[in-house]
């Protein structure tokens, strides 16, 4: 897991047949890592090589900006762990 100020990325708990990445976004000013075991949940019951995103955003208040750029700092970081 790697947790930033951007967000967590959460690595696959499983070697599936296929592989695909999961974004959760926080509801207005819940932190990201309130979505955990939600998270963890869901991988546990996907057939897939499942990764996470949960970015976390300025003043937990999602807009289009600061989304993307922490979605795709996030998805960086992924890709750099092996997601391809």
């Amino acid at each position: 897991m790697s947790d930033t100020l951007i967000g967590i990325g959460l690595q696959p708990v499983k070697k599936g047949p296929g592989e695909a990445a999961l974004v959760i976004v926080p509801g207005a000013r819940i932190k990201a890592k309130q979505y955990l075991k939600l998270a963890s949940q869901i991988q546990e019951n996907s057939p897939l090589r499942l990764w996470v995103i949960i970015p976390e955003v300025p003043l937990g208040l999602a807009n289009k900006t600061t989304l993307e750029s922490a979605l795709n700092k996030e998805l960086e970081s992924i890709k750099s762990q092996g997601f391809s």
